[in-house]
């Protein structure tokens, strides 16, 4: 039985193995057929070149060209060749690599202003056939794509890959000479301005002229790039110190803001300049240039044209993320709420109306000042439903007093510069008015100087749309946003309200605070009510009441007061 088993077992063995040989030798006939059919293929191209439009050539085993076609001339020209001439010893070695290995290789070839892509291909009896095709517009596309990616289209400066690339050149070039050298990030402050004024042809403009004084500016020696649409990033290895960074720095100012000349316009522009160096602020790619981006987001604080990195820089930067964490939290917690400040009117002693102040009571760390989330809810876009939830409370609020008996009184409603540009501010407070059925003429709405000069024209016409709507419009922190007179006689604002700059250097009720007294005078010869805020002293209140400020809010009347506390306002008396 189990020599049975085993003959079988023989049998089936005898069987594959022949099976085996079969297939193998039917796939190399096969494949011989192929390689004749190919071989064939070329020698019809072969036989008929002059009616080929590509370059088709033959040369053998040493090398000589034995003939070619028409479409070959601009390669023979470049390769200087004729018929049995042998072609460039670097030609002839890829000759002798396809015969050798039997196997075909393609190459690609520059000459003069063509490009092709050469397919070299071994024949029978020590041949090589190659065969050319034009790829001349296939380089020019991939040309583009590549220029493209490493280049600006508006200013055709390097883009942020090329500043990348260069910087870790740079950092390694330092490492290993154990230098120093400097990053900057420069920042075209008005650039958007400069778009929703005048528009997007007039910017492009007047970038690509600040382009060119920067590329002057900076030279060969500096490797410059564009970052983004108005930041831009320049690699100073010559410029390694702090004293020779101000005068660099100094220069660029000077020379990169001079007026522009743009059409018929002449365009006055700030820079603002962050500056890292290699190795004191960062040793890697990253890091410096995330710290050169730190410090020139501090001169925005600042006010100053140039910042330096300061370690303290990043530990603020965690701070603040980490608040800007919370605060998307903080709506849907109702950790947010409104306090009111009076507003005091001097003539009739008595209050009229109150600002309302947005106040955050963080769980863990309590009460945070306004002057830092509210500036980190504008840069995340949570400054809009924030500020709507901020109208709604306020409206909801006066509809409360209303109703307990309480006098109606004014309130005022902060809106921001994003607030007011980029959402529908008109159709929001209208759509607030209508649900919470508010009277509209208890509702101001207060803007800053400096948010709407920002875009006149626009403000102006947002504005009317507003006060269609019935509320009120007071002008915030007036004298500091460099609004001309021929504007603020066109802004259809029923209230200027003094910058409390101009309030807290009132030491005495002499005359020598001109542009206070100014101001009051201003407005009223407007026909527009002037409130000041921030008042806090004795000699500060008898100064404005001596020339005739309407109302005034500050801590010597009240500091801002929570909704339940607030009621006990309605029943003081106000003694100037």
């Amino acid at each position: 039985m189990t020599l049975f088993i085993w003959q079988i077992l023989c049998l089936i063995f005898a069987l594959l193995l022949g099976l085996c040989l079969y297939l193998a030798y039917h796939l190399k006939d096969s494949l011989d057929k192929s390689l004749t059919r190919e071989e064939d293929a070329y020698s019809e191209l072969l036989d008929f070149p002059d009616v080929n439009p590509n370059p088709v050539m033959r040369i053998n085993k040493s090398g000589a060209l034995i003939y070619a076609n028409a479409a070959c001339s601009p390669i023979l020209v470049f390769w200087q060749v004729g018929l049995q001439n042998k072609i460039p010893a670097q030609w002839r070695e890829i000759i002798r690599q396809v015969l050798l290995a039997d196997n075909h290789q393609s190459v690609e070839l520059s000459c003069f202003d063509k490009d092709y892509s050469l397919n070299f291909v071994p024949m029978k009896q020590g041949f090589v056939s190659i065969f050319g095709m034009d790829i001349t517009e296939r380089k020019a596309i991939e040309k583009e794509l590549e220029k493209r990616t490493t280049v600006d289209d508006l200013t055709n400066l390097p883009n942020r890959i090329i500043f990348n690339q260069n910087l870790a050149l740079e950092i390694n070039h330092a490492k290993a000479a154990k230098s120093k050298f400097g990053v900057l990030i420069v920042r075209l402050d008005d650039y958007f301005e400069v778009v929703n004024t005048y528009g997007q042809n007039t910017a492009e403009s007047l970038l690509l002229a600040f382009c060119e004084r920067l590329s002057d500016y900076t030279n060969d020696q500096n490797s410059l790039a564009s970052l983004s649409d108005n930041e831009f990033g320049i690699i100073t290895p010559s410029v390694s110190t702090p004293s020779m960074m101000v005068s660099f720095a100094q220069g660029l100012i000077e020379k990169c803001t001079t007026p522009y000349k743009i059409g018929e316009r002449d365009i006055f522009v700030t820079l603002s300049i962050g500056i890292a160096f290699y190795p004191a602020d960062g040793d890697s790619m990253d890091i410096l240039t995330r710290n050169a981006q730190l410090a020139v987001n501090r001169t925005s604080h600042t006010r100053n044209q140039y910042e330096f990195f300061q370690r303290g820089m990043a530990d603020q930067l965690q701070v603040k993320r980490a608040i800007i964490t919370d605060l998307h939290k903080a709506l849907t917690n109702n950790e947010l709420m409104v306090y009111y400040q009076p507003q005091i009117d001097l003539k009739q002693r008595k209050m009229i109306g109150a600002e309302a102040l947005l106040r955050w009571n963080h769980p863990e760390k309590g009460f945070i000042s306004p002057a830092f989330f509210i500036p980190a809810a504008e840069e995340t876009q949570l400054i809009m439903p924030i500020g709507e939830w901020v109208l709604r409370q306020v409206c909801q609020q006066l509809i409360q007093w209303q109703h307990a008996g309480y006098p109606s009184i004014k309130i005022a409603v902060n809106v921001s510069a994003r607030q007011f540009f980029q959402s529908d501010i008109v159709d929001i407070v209208r759509t607030v008015i209508r649900e919470t059925k508010i009277s509209p003429e208890w509702l101001e709405i207060e803007l800053t100087e400096s948010a709407v000069v920002q875009n006149m024209d626009k403000a102006i016409e947002i504005m009317k749309g507003l006060r269609a709507l019935g509320v009120e419009l007071s002008l915030d922190d007036f004298g500091t946003g460099y609004s001309s007179l021929s504007y603020l006689m066109q802004f259809p604002v029923n209230k200027l309200k003094i910058d409390r700059s101009f309030v807290k250097i009132i030491e005495d009720d002499s005359s020598q605070y001109a542009v206070t007294k100014g101001i009051i005078e201003l407005g009223h010869s407007l026909n527009l009510s002037v409130i000041a805020e921030g008042v806090e002293t004795k000699a500060q209140l008898q100064y404005l009441k001596k020339h005739n400020c309407d109302l005034i809010q500050g801590f010597y009347f009240s500091e801002a007061q929570p909704p339940e506390k607030f009621p006990a306002l309605f029943k003081a008396e106000w003694k100037s």
